[in-house]
């Protein structure tokens, strides 16, 4: 979606007034399965009463159940903006947002009175969604939309398993904060400390400005003591030494560089890297040589695979969970220059950065390039590889690709290759089923698997189903809400709402 749409939320100011609101897309990459969220105006004034526009704001059709969506014990995510028109001595713009959850069958089963929503993972592994008010209050839901919890918090953060980290500022103060860890589903205080997590069962917690820092293990609640000459993790650090639950795990040691510590809080082997990452599938990322070369090593710290002059960690950074998770890496060559290649979990080669040329565009979709010029889309962290028709180098989804100039696409689930109408541009896909194009003077259109011109005018997120269905949040002339693959509406709502003193 272009940046034109997306909008940073603010507070209005207060008013007698009467205010317009027009609900727009914010755009939110993170694949999340379990909610949907219902945005909805707000008054900006306590003492305003909404009163709805001739068009109601719920279903404008009715909430049809599809042949293949999931039970009703799922839920998915939505978020969209309201954005405000104040009507005073100026017009001015105060975006805002109201969230709510719908179910499977596209029922609004929590009322839109959040600001802003996580999912965690609750004690036995299932999804618990936090969501937190604009008055510093955080509800927990199960997968149905029951509360099952409630503490005072203005930001929730997911810690181990069946815990949060909830902070919320310190009454009569403007910028101090306290932060405690509360049990899932819950909400209730739990004594588990704050720290940085290691794997599922282990935290490193650093205590009285520093002086205090130990391993704690939560199965014995024991804690562990570290070497005295470990070096202060600041967060740079702390996201780097943040394992993706595997051991042994890089810290940084006092002396120099970093060295990796084992369980039970010792160091593994004396040797310091420069730089060294999360262990992932038995691997770890390193640097040396003053920070002028780059290789892996096993979980014995012994060398394995080539030499390059730096590598990329790849981030699913729409994870909420607090351990990294690495999709692949990007590498360049031994001799230097760009991030052209591309190495697998595995350390399996993808694209030898001596030879090809890789470009990876949103979600880590990947295009290859090889020296007879001939290109195959990647998609990870699976490592496929699918060759591409002649002339197609950019990924639009996992299903869709598109030319350089973005006028021809070619659909690899069905092999049709399609046209863009001119002036517009393919700028984005999703799954097999929509292509989003604009014009150069913004206006957009979408289209179809078979390059049709659908109704809709913007795609936003897609959400997945239990049983793999997806859905796309759509917008459409004066409604907006979720269409299946066919552009069927499964749910919808007006996007204009006049709410008045």
């Amino acid at each position: 979606m272009s940046d034109r749409v997306a909008r940073t939320a603010r507070t209005p100011e207060r008013t007698g007034k009467g205010v317009y609101v027009h609900i727009v897309i914010r755009v939110d990459a993170r694949r999340v399965s379990t909610l949907v969220a219902l945005v909805v105006a707000a008054t900006a004034a306590a003492a305003c009463t909404p009163s709805p526009s001739p068009t109601s704001t719920r279903p404008v059709t009715p909430p049809p159940v599809s042949p293949g969506a999931a039970t009703s014990t799922q839920l998915f995510p939505l978020l969209y903006e309201v954005e405000s028109t104040m009507v005073d001595d100026s017009t001015s713009l105060y975006p805002m947002s109201r969230i709510g959850f719908l179910d499977s069958s596209w029922q609004v089963v929590v009322e839109p009175v959040y600001s802003t929503y996580l999912p965690c993972p609750g004690p036995d592994g299932t999804e618990v969604m936090l969501a937190v008010r604009s008055d510093g209050t955080a509800d927990a839901f199960d997968a149905q939309g029951t509360k099952t919890g409630s503490t005072e918090a203005t930001y929730v953060s997911c810690a181990l398993p069946g815990y949060v980290v909830v902070t919320a500022r310190v009454p009569g103060t403007a910028w101090d904060w306290t932060s405690r860890t509360v049990r899932l589903p819950d909400l209730a205080d739990s004594d588990l400390p704050i720290g940085l997590v290691l794997d599922t069962e282990t935290l490193y917690v650093s205590e009285n400005e520093g002086l205090t820092r130990y391993l704690y293990d939560v199965s014995t609640s024991t804690k562990i003591r570290l070497p005295t000459d470990l070096g202060d993790i600041n967060p740079t650090q702390a996201e780097r030494a943040q394992a993706s639950g595997e051991w042994p795990v890089p810290a940084p040691s006092a002396e120099a560089g970093f060295r990796y510590l084992d369980r039970d809080g010792r160091w593994l082997t004396p040797q310091a890297f420069d730089m060294a990452w999360p262990f992932v599938d038995g691997f770890s990322a390193v640097m040396t040589d003053d920070y002028s070369s780059a290789h892996f090593v096993d979980t014995n710290i012994v060398r394995t695979g080539p030499s390059y002059s730096s590598i990329y960690l790849m981030y699913d950074y729409a994870s909420p969970s607090p351990l990294v998770d690495v999709l692949g890496y990007r590498v360049a060559s031994a001799r230097g220059g760009e991030h052209t290649g591309i190495v697998a979990r595995d350390l399996t080669v993808l694209v030898d950065p001596a030879t090809e040329t890789a470009e990876c565009g949103p979600e880590h979709l990947c295009v290859a390039t090889a020296a007879d010029g001939s290109t195959r889309l990647l998609l990870l962290p699976e490592g496929a590889q699918h060759p591409l028709p002649e002339s197609f180098t950019k990924a639009l989804s996992e299903y869709l690709v598109t030319d350089e100039a973005g006028t021809r696409v070619h659909n690899l689930a069905t092999g049709q290759t399609f046209d863009v109408p001119a002036p517009y541009a393919a700028v984005s896909g999703h799954a097999d089923a929509f292509v989003s194009c604009e014009s150069p003077n913004g206006l957009r259109m979408v289209l179809d698997a078979t390059g049709a011109r659908t109704d809709l005018g913007v795609i936003g997120r897609t959400v997945t189903a239990l049983d793999g269905t997806p859905y796309f949040w759509a917008v459409a002339g004066n409604k907006h809400g979720y269409v299946d693959s066919d552009g069927r509406w499964m749910y919808s709502e007006t996007r204009y709402t006049v709410m008045e003193d």
